[in-house]
């Protein structure tokens, strides 16, 4: 996983680096890389309950040279997904 942004009531840190240091209550933004071994291609957020199932929510889908932003609750997921969480 890589931390993209750390969002905090008095500042946004985008890119953090290693030796950030996370507070309570920050909020941080990811991007997951469905691994090869992985059960989730073919099916999509809503059927796996992403969101229950993991405790984030996914903003938006890389795929190929794209990023898909809407209706991503709908799409099958595929083996080289990047997923905004």
């Amino acid at each position: 996983m890589n931390v993209l942004a750390i969002l905090r009531a008095d500042q946004n840190r985008l890119a953090p680096g290693p030796a950030a240091l996370l507070r309570p209550g920050d909020r941080l933004l990811a991007e997951l890389e469905l691994s090869p071994q992985s059960s989730l291609p073919g099916q999509t957020l809503k059927q796996i309950d992403f969101r229950r199932r993991f405790g984030a929510v996914v903003l938006a889908i890389r795929r190929g040279g794209g990023v898909v932003r809407t209706n991503i609750e709908k799409l099958p997921l595929q083996r080289d997904d990047v997923l905004l969480v």
